[in-house]
């Protein structure tokens, strides 16, 4: 069964050796020449990245937004453009106001409701259920009026 160290004695000899190959490292100049080592791998990187395949796409995929921003900026500040805008508009609104018409035929031909007329019989629909509720709380409260009364109402015949 392997023994292991004490944590104390551990730590004096880790905090000894690295105290020597600081002061080592320091003795030569090596602490400097790494700083400098370290500048010099990051230009690397930093040149890699000119060749760098996806480095090249996503700069190249930037400059043609960039070009497409531009040419759409100033497309859209001629008054053509603005012309052409407002009569696909007016082309998209008659187009569409055609293709109702159109709709509203054939569902008149195959003798279906259109939309409007589905619209129409929603509204009164509601205002019937709208005037059946007010006859039903009428009537609830006649019942109570009739119930207090002592009258009441005589019980419905039986089938």
């Amino acid at each position: 069964m392997p023994r292991f160290f004490a944590p104390q004695k551990a730590h004096r000899a880790d905090k000894s050796a690295a105290a020597m190959l600081t002061d080592l490292s320091q003795r030569c100049g090596m602490a400097e020449n790494g700083r400098n080592n370290r500048r010099h791998l990051g230009e690397a990187s930093m040149a890699d990245k000119s060749t760098d395949p996806v480095a090249i796409w996503q700069n190249m995929m930037g400059e043609m937004e960039k070009g497409f921003n531009a040419f759409a900026t100033k497309a859209m500040e001629t008054p053509e453009f603005s012309k052409a805008v407002n009569q696909v508009g007016g082309v998209s609104a008659g187009a569409q106001k055609q293709l109702g018409d159109m709709m509203e035929k054939y569902l008149l031909t195959m003798n279906l409701p259109s939309r409007a007329q589905m619209v129409g019989m929603a509204e009164r629909l509601q205002g019937i259920e709208g005037q059946l509720s007010e006859i039903k709380a009428l009537l609830h409260q006649l019942q109570k009026n009739a119930g207090a009364a002592g009258g009441g109402f005589p019980p419905a015949p039986g089938r």
